[in-house]
């Protein structure tokens, strides 16, 4: 009796790696659908974007006209599948792209869809931009926004000549996060990551809190003008600046890691392998990093 029944959980086994053989081959014969959709909005009546996808890379740039222009263009192989709109209410642009996969069993490697998501924005400046992504990466360059978050889980973030005014939220799992040239004075950066790198340069805010688990963190900054924390589990953290910062509260703690601090002029309470308390000047920012077996960097 065992053995019968055995039998037919094998033909079953057997059945079963036949039709996800069959639908899997079956896929990979679809061919690639072009996807070009354009939209325009007038960028005086609109404040906020929010970009909602997982499908499509997303970038936004400066744009030449009076007018918000989004373009989704590249591949698909089921279009049909996806849900698309690009909508303005009450001064918010919603831009949503999301697939519907339905039953059944999804494969990465057959998915082979090619999207990308343009935002051109004119000289303005917006008061919030949040972009939320799984796997896309996100590209943002060239924007006057007051409040910018993006998030994703896999894929990198680059923002480049950035003008901030409150706050500059970026999240990643897995991906990179890269900054150039972000200018906020009042402006709070916050960082985070899992295993990807966070770097920047040409920095300058009011306050930047890096947390990264196995990434380094590498910053350069035009100036200190603020407080500066970062925190990883076995990365290596860098920061670097233009104008040597004339007054400071410095304190870094590790497990395993050792300092490399060059900067002149610093009074020291404690300087070990894995610790270092020291000041400079009226303490007016405080530098803070913590590690677990990271190097810390500070010229």
């Amino acid at each position: 009796m065992k053995k019968a029944v055995w039998i037919v959980v094998f033909a079953l086994i057997l059945g079963g790696g036949t039709l996800i053989s069959v639908q899997a081959t079956k896929s990979l014969k679809v061919e690639k659908r072009q996807v070009h959709k354009e939209e325009a909005f007038t960028a005086s009546d609109i404040r906020e974007v929010h970009v909602n996808t997982s499908s499509a890379d997303v970038q936004f740039i400066k744009g030449e006209s009076d007018e918000i222009q989004v373009t989704l263009s590249g591949y698909a192989r089921k279009w049909k599948q996806y849900s698309y709109e690009a909508k303005e209410t009450n001064g918010e642009l919603k831009i949503k792209l999301e697939k519907n996969h339905g039953l059944g069993l999804s494969f990465g490697f057959i998915r082979g869809d090619d999207l990308k998501l343009l935002v051109e924005v004119p000289e303005q400046k917006l008061e919030s931009v949040k972009i939320n992504t799984s796997s896309s990466e996100v590209s943002l360059r060239d924007l006057q926004v007051s409040h910018l978050i993006a998030s994703s889980s896999s894929g990198d973030i680059e923002v480049s000549n950035l003008q901030m005014e409150e706050k500059l939220n970026i999240h990643s799992s897995s991906g990179d996060v890269m900054m150039t040239d972000i200018k906020g004075p009042d402006a709070v950066v916050e960082l985070a990551t899992s295993s990807g790198d966070i770097e920047g340069y040409g920095l300058l805010v009011n306050e930047m809190k890096a947390d990264s688990s196995s990434g380094k963190v590498d910053i350069s900054h035009k100036r200190l003008a603020g407080n500066l924390t970062a925190t990883t589990s076995s990365g290596d953290v860098t920061f670097s600046f233009e104008e040597e910062p004339p007054s400071f509260m410095l304190s870094y703690q590790s497990s395993s890691g050792e300092e490399r601090i060059q900067l002149d002029g610093i009074d020291y309470e404690r300087r070990s392998d894995h610790e270092v308390k020291g000041y400079k000047g009226d303490q007016k920012y405080q530098i803070v990093v913590e590690t677990s077996s990271g190097n810390f960097t500070l010229d």
